[in-house]
């Protein structure tokens, strides 16, 4: 998989990072940069690497600078606030109390106070945060947070309906992290059209009216990633019918007192009609030209997945597994997955390739330092070991893996097969993933091929 330096504003803002007081504040480490103020509320994180993440959170925010000052033509701004969390009640108990917390996210902002809360996450164990640090997860969160900020202060309108400056924002994060839209490139990017991708295959296409009007306050968690979906499309197609896109979309005004305030609908309508126009068949058909290059190759169904050097990393915890599922079908008959794997363990030193996820069931095919297991997975059973063997798999040692599924399916390590399970009458086409709990695993040239011998 190509890897795409996500960090093109880094070099713009080293200077300013040079310049950064470094002040402690009851238990928040504060990192204060030239367009925004970072609080780290580190709880019982390592002293160390508390300061190197409030650091690293500092970057992040302060990258999206130099992409949202060209889009919006700002010059000069008020220090914006960003709270991050490393203690996962400390953030919920905020959140709670501020939006109600019915749908717990990872991030809220106070945009009118120009302040964002963000928890760092997942919550990993001491040993995989040591190894990650600052997760891709919460930098991008992070850029995001930035960039709406600056859309605020630029715009009341952005107050009023949060929705302009959160649309804005992914135009931010997608031109820093992804300009040119490429399939495979960045895992969230393409988690963030997969929705769109299998209704599309599946005959149900949307209409760029539907994107925008959407006024639904989510109740799961599949209808806010929806609705983040949606957002992210829109920008894209904004951008592609309007250079300046940004500008229209969030005028430079302030709120008045004698202002009379306007139904969301009529503000938002109003403010994509100045960027897209009147010609909806135009506008229409940019859309369809965006969707119908969309080929996403992954999706991330758990945090955290991102890309790294030549391939992915990924980190979980025991509650919340990271998880990454292939776009790509398995291919009829027989077939193989896989990747170059390295392992770090921080709790439970395994990763798994999931196989035939049938909505009911599926085969978890686990590698880890010194073992490989073949396990059931049921919403009855949770894990059931079906067989186990021994293989030559260490920790911090990248070695070959891959998983055969054939009339039996093996497990090989460095071209040699470790452990087999006779699958019966189980197809073992249904969809396929790979996924980790207490670890951190770094997996180069993951693919899916027909099995030819």
């Amino acid at each position: 998989m190509e890897r795409r330096q996500p960090w093109t504003a880094a070099a713009a803002i080293t200077a300013l990072l040079a310049l950064n007081a470094t002040v402690v504040a009851q238990d928040a480490i504060v990192r204060k940069g030239a367009h925004f103020e970072v609080h780290f509320h580190s709880g019982a994180t390592d002293s160390g690497l508390a300061g190197k993440i409030a650091d690293d959170a500092l970057t992040a925010v302060e990258s999206s600078w130099p992409v949202a000052s060209k889009l919006l033509k700002l010059r000069k701004v008020k220090a914006s606030t960003v709270h991050l969390y490393a203690d996962i009640e400390e953030f919920r108990g905020l959140e709670k109390k501020h939006t109600g917390g019915k749908l717990p996210l990872e991030s809220f902002s106070r945009l009118g106070e120009q302040k964002v809360h963000v928890l760092l996450w997942p919550v990993l164990m001491p040993k995989s945060l040591a190894v990650i640090g600052l997760t891709d997860t919460t930098r991008q969160t992070l850029i995001r947070s930035g960039a709406q900020l600056l859309a605020a202060q630029r715009c009341s309108l952005a107050i009023g309906d949060p929705w302009l400056a959160e649309v804005f924002a992914y135009g931010v994060l997608e031109k820093i992290t992804n300009p040119k839209h490429d399939n495979g490139v960045d895992p969230a990017y393409d988690t963030r059209r997969a929705f769109l991708h299998h209704d599309l295959k599946h005959g149900n296409p949307r209409e760029v009216r539907n994107t925008f009007l959407d006024f639904s306050a989510p109740t799961t968690r599949r209808e806010y990633e929806t609705q983040e979906e949606k957002k992210c499309l829109m920008a894209q197609v904004m951008a592609a019918c309007n250079k300046s896109w940004a500008q229209k979309l969030l005028p430079a005004k302030k709120a008045k007192k004698k202002d009379k305030p306007k139904q969301a609908v009529i503000v938002r309508s109003g403010q994509v009609k100045k960027v897209l126009g009147k010609n909806w068949t135009k506008i229409e058909s940019q859309f369809s030209k965006i969707c119908n290059k969309l080929e996403p190759v992954w999706r991330i169904t758990g945090a955290m997945v991102a890309a790294h050097k030549d391939g992915l990393v990924m980190a979980g915890n025991s509650d919340h597994t990271a998880a990454l599922t292939g776009q790509e079908e398995a291919p009829d008959g027989n077939y193989v997955i896989r990747c170059t794997a390295k392992l770090h363990p921080s709790g439970e030193d395994s990763f798994r390739i999931q196989l035939d996820w049938d909505q009911k069931s599926m085969i978890g095919c686990f590698f880890g330092v010194g073992r490989v297991e073949i396990k059931r997975w049921s919403a009855e059973k949770n894990w059931e070991l079906l067989a186990e063997g021994k293989a030559p798999i260490n920790a911090n040692v990248p070695f070959e893996a891959a998983v055969e599924s054939g009339d039996k399916v093996r497990l090989i390590v460095n071209g040699d097969s470790f452990l087999e399970w006779d699958r019966g009458s189980r197809d073992m086409h249904g969809i396929w993933s790979v996924a980790i709990n207490d670890c951190v695993a770094w997996l180069s040239k993951l693919r899916i091929e027909q099995l030819t011998q």
